[in-house]
C-alpha cells in the first residue's frame, strides 16, 4: 500500500471545493482530504486532528477571501497555535486575486509554500503532491 497523502481544502466556494476534489480523485492516489469552509473551522479541524493524535495535513490549499475567518486570519492564528507538526504542513494559497500586493504578501509569510491563481490546473496539482509524496 502507497503512503497515504493527506490533503486539506479551506475554501467557502463549494464549486471550487468539488473541482478539487474531483481532481484529487483523479490522480489516483492513495488520498486523504479534510475539507473546511473557512478558516476558523479549519483551525479548529487541525487541533481536533491533534486531539486525536491524528497526522495533520501534508498539502493544505488555502483561500484568502471567506466568510468566518480568512487566509490571512488563519495564517495569523496558526502560526500562534500550540499545534506540533505545523511548520510540516505545505501551504499553498489558492486565491481569485489577481493583486500583486496578495500575492507578495503571501509569499512572504513563512508558512506558505507558493501562490496560485484559481483555478488550479491538474498538472500544477500532480507537481506539488509529487513534492510531498
Amino acid at each position: 500500500m502507497s503512503k497515504v497523502l493527506r490533503t486539506a481544502i479551506v475554501d467557502d466556494d463549494p464549486i471550487v471545493v468539488f473541482g478539487m476534489k474531483l481532481m484529487l480523485k483523479q490522480l489516483g492516489l492513495n488520498l486523504e482530504t479534510h475539507v473546511w469552509n473557512n478558516g476558523q473551522d479549519a483551525l479548529e479541524g487541525l487541533m481536533d486532528l491533534v486531539h486525536k493524535e491524528e497526522p495533520l495535513p501534508d498539502v493544505l490549499f488555502l483561500d484568502l477571501t471567506m466568510p468566518v475567518m480568512d487566509g490571512w486570519d488563519f495564517l495569523e492564528a496558526l502560526k500562534k497555535a500550540p499545534m506540533p507538526g505545523k511548520e510540516d504542513i505545505k501551504i499553498y494559497v489558492l486565491s481569485s486575486s489577481i493583486n500583486p500586493v496578495d500575492k507578495e504578501r503571501a509569499l512572504n509569510k513563512k508558512q506558505v509554500a507558493d501562490f496560485i491563481s484559481k483555478p488550479i490546473k491538474e498538472e500544477r496539482l500532480k507537481e506539488i503532491l509529487s513534492l510531498v509524496s
